[in-house]
């Protein structure tokens, strides 16, 4: 059993949409984790031009503790490496991508407003998006970039499917572009 297997093993039930691979060629021995953490009730990060608001960074680090605690319970023993950081730490060769999801929809938030423009935040299937509303060119969806899977789930659907996040109207628009995601989701 590859370490990745092992820790998916001790994982498994914890956390939603769980997804654990070794590193390849050199980095065979990194353990590469990923999973879905519902976003706190008092999240701000839309308010926020970068990173991650005080919630969101709390709930992120407790999630990241409990992954530890659950792989020591497990007595699973990562592989290490020495940092160049002049004090030789050891650290363990294990990546943690925590995707932040919204609970549910929302209403839709205007974050910005000017002559006939307009973005208002979204959620769609528990994703952030931005619905922008032109006088001119109707309205539009925005689907965040995404990581791993999710980026190539919004890669497919900007890419190859502008039709279906252009709309007459905000309503249809969202319901474009959650249906195509629900199809998309049924199909891999």
């Amino acid at each position: 059993m590859t370490k990745a297997q092992e820790v998916k093993k001790a994982l498994k039930g914890h956390f939603n949409n769980l997804k654990c691979t070794n590193g390849r060629g050199t980095a065979w021995g990194w353990v590469e984790l990923s999973f879905d953490l519902p976003k706190p009730k008092e999240c701000y990060c839309a308010e926020q031009l970068t990173g991650y608001c005080l919630p969101c960074s709390k709930a992120r680090d407790e999630a990241r503790k409990k992954v530890y605690d659950l792989i020591k319970q497990a007595k699973i023993e990562l592989y290490n490496y020495t940092a160049d950081d002049g004090y030789n730490s050891q650290n363990d060769c294990m990546l943690i991508d925590i995707n932040l999801i919204s609970q549910k929809p929302e209403e839709l938030t205007i974050i910005y407003k000017s002559g006939g423009y307009e973005v208002s935040k979204v959620i769609i299937e528990g994703y952030d998006c931005q619905l922008h509303k032109s006088t001119e060119c109707g309205y539009m969806i925005q689907v965040p970039m995404g990581k791993n899977e999710e980026k190539k789930m919004f890669d497919e659907l900007v890419y190859h499917n502008q039709a279906v996040y252009h709309a007459d109207t905000a309503e249809k628009a969202i319901s474009q572009v959650k249906e195509w995601i629900i199809n998309y989701k049924k199909n891999i």
